[in-house]
């Protein structure tokens, strides 16, 4: 399944680049300290961290019809991060 997923991608996607802000993971910065949660949530415009399934939303909304004519582009997911 994944590497069917990863084909798919690669197909549809061709050459966009998703760039996800801090998401809540222990990757992404999301498993600290609470202090350090809200220190990175005060940086980003919707007052959150981002969650795995918001970029999952975003990438789905990209292998739909809808972005068909989107190529070549760096998009950042980040909920509007500012630093």
């Amino acid at each position: 399944m994944l590497r069917y997923t990863y084909d798919l991608l690669i197909i549809r996607c061709g050459d966009l680049i998703v760039a996800p802000g801090a998401i809540d993971t222990e990757f992404g910065g999301g498993k600290g300290d609470e202090a350090h949660r809200q220190q990175i949530a005060a940086a980003i415009a919707l007052g959150r961290l981002g969650e795995a399934e918001d970029i999952g939303y975003f990438v789905a909304s990209l292998l739909s019809d809808d972005s068909r004519y989107l190529n070549a582009q760096r998009i950042e997911v980040s909920g509007g991060i500012m630093f």
